[in-house]
C-alpha cells in the first residue's frame, strides 16, 4: 500500500539523519521522492469546485480570500477585532502573534458581505466568523481530490491572492501588507515604521487605493 511506504520511507530518512548528526552516517539512501497523487488545483478547476458548495461553504471561502492569512487567523478571529463601522470596508484586524509573518495588519472585507458573515455567526451563538472551518475544508479537499483529482487547500486562497493582486495596479507593498507578508514588505523597500507612523491615514490610503484598482471586485469568486 502507499501510505504506509510512504510513512516508512519518512521514517527510514529520519533514523538516517540521526545517524549523520551523530558522525555515524550510514551509507545507504532512501527515496522519499514519491509522484504525486494529485495535480495542484488551477483557476479553472477552482471555480468549478466553488460551484458545487455549499452556501455556508462558499461564504467561509470567500471570506479567506478576502482575508489572505492562515486558516486560524482568518476563520477564528474574534468578533471584537472586525471594525464594522465603516461604510464601504469591515476592517479586520490581525494581530501580530495570530498573523502567519507575526506582523499587526488589517484586510479588507466588503461591509455588506461582513455584516452578513457577522450576523450569521451570531444567530449561531459564535464568537468568530467560522470556528468550524476545519472539518469544511477537509471536506473541501477531499472533493477536490475524488471529483477532480486535485489538491485545494485553504492556503491556495493566499497564493490566489498575491496572483490576482499582482494583475491589479494595488502598489505590490499594500498588497503585501494587506497580507502581512513582511518579506515582500521589505522588498519593495518599505519598512513596517513608515506604515504604522501614518496610523489611519494609512487605512484611508489602502481602502481608496483597493477601490481604484478594483481588487475587491477581482477578489469576488463568481456564484
Amino acid at each position: 500500500m502507499l501510505e504506509p511506504l510512504k510513512s516508512h520511507a519518512l521514517w527510514a530518512s529520519y533514523i538516517l539523519g540521526i545517524f549523520r548528526a551523530n558522525f555515524a552516517q550510514l551509507q545507504l539512501r532512501v527515496n522519499t521522492h514519491f509522484p504525486l497523487t494529485e495535480e495542484n488545483c488551477t483557476e479553472g478547476i477552482f471555480l468549478e469546485i466553488y460551484k458545487h458548495l455549499d452556501q455556508e461553504t462558499k461564504g467561509m471561502i470567500q471570506w479567506g480570500q478576502c482575508v489572505p492569512e492562515r486558516a486560524k487567523a482568518a476563520y477564528r478571529i474574534s468578533s471584537q477585532d472586525i471594525d464594522l463601522t465603516r461604510q464601504d470596508y469591515a476592517i479586520v484586524w490581525i494581530h501580530a502573534q495570530r498573523s502567519k509573518m507575526r506582523v499587526k495588519h488589517p484586510c479588507f472585507v466588503p461591509i455588506d458581505f461582513a455584516k452578513q458573515v457577522i450576523s450569521n455567526a451570531q444567530a449561531a451563538k459564535r464568537t468568530c466568523p467560522f470556528p468550524n472551518h476545519e472539518p469544511r475544508w477537509k471536506t473541501v479537499t477531499k472533493f477536490a481530490k475524488d471529483e477532480f483529482k486535485v489538491r485545494l487547500v485553504s492556503n491556495y486562497l493566499r497564493k490566489r491572492f498575491v496572483d490576482i493582486a499582482s494583475k491589479t495596479t494595488i502598489p505590490p507593498s499594500y498588497a503585501a501588507f494587506i497580507m502581512g507578508d513582511k518579506t515582500r514588505i521589505q522588498q519593495t523597500g518599505i519598512h513596517l515604521d513608515l506604515i504604522y507612523g501614518t496610523g489611519l491615514r494609512f487605512i484611508d490610503e489602502l481602502t481608496e487605493q483597493i477601490s481604484k484598482s478594483k481588487l475587491t471586485e477581482a477578489l469576488t469568486i463568481p456564484q
